[in-house]
């Protein structure tokens, strides 16, 4: 069984709606892989003023655009959704069409005390139930905190970018990497910093040097600031 998941749709509250609403559904096609199914995130991108840019759901995908993009990914399965994250409540909504001829609503909601980390982990396990995947192991992959979290989807939107047309392609260089050190630094995680390496080996067999170098220092200064080293007295 072959399972596409698309963008979902998303509010214009601020511009992390539109991030949630594109890397929550990746991210949940990584962690279906991680369990053993065949699935695959499809991204949507436009280009404007020659700069290419992720395109943002503001509403119920008709059922020919679901059915098309099925056709495309010749996925059994399509998922999509919903995600709204607001000062005083969080809705994350999934769909599942195809499933056993059917399609199937899983829906998570909290108030403003409850983490978008934590309806990810809830509707991550109720998708696992509904394919019929016992695999609660792949809840471990997911960040501790919050903030990390959120990180980490910001770090993945523009990584989908510079993938796509390199660092360049971004509003400042910065960007391919500061989400992804300010992640490694809230969860203290050494394995999200061997991540930023493996980046930025990447980059310079692609001879981005400069973008490089700059994450390279950067993550120099989060080591620093970790473990300083101690001063001599004068």
């Amino acid at each position: 069984m072959k399972i596409a998941l698309l963008p979902f749709e998303a509010s214009r509250i601020d511009r992390a709606q539109g991030v949630f609403g594109r890397q929550i559904p990746a991210l949940l096609a990584d962690l279906l892989v991680d369990a053993g199914l065949d699935a695959l995130y499809v991204p949507w991108f436009a280009e404007r003023a020659g700069r290419l840019t992720h395109v943002l759901v503001e509403g119920p995908l008709p059922d020919s655009v679901v059915s098309g993009e099925q056709s495309r990914a010749q996925a059994d399965v399509v998922v999509t959704g919903r995600v709204r994250v607001a000062p005083d409540d969080r809705t994350l909504r999934v769909d599942v069409h195809g499933l056993t001829g059917a399609d199937r609503a899983l829906v998570a909601e909290g108030g403003a005390e409850t983490s978008l980390l934590a309806l990810v982990r809830e509707l991550t396990g109720r998708l696992l139930a509904a394919l019929e995947t016992d695999a609660p192991e792949v809840l471990d992959r997911l960040p501790v905190t919050e903030d990390g979290f959120r990180y980490l989807l910001f770090d993945r939107d523009n990584d989908a970018i510079v993938r796509a047309a390199g660092p360049h392609s971004l509003a400042s260089t910065p960007d391919a990497w500061r989400h992804l050190l300010a992640a490694a630094e809230v969860e203290d995680s050494d394995a999200l910093l061997d991540r930023l390496r493996d980046r930025i080996a990447r980059w310079r067999r692609e001879e981005e040097e400069e973008v490089a170098d700059e994450a390279e220092a950067a993550i120099d200064a989060l080591i620093a600031r970790r473990d300083p080293t101690p001063g001599t007295a004068g």
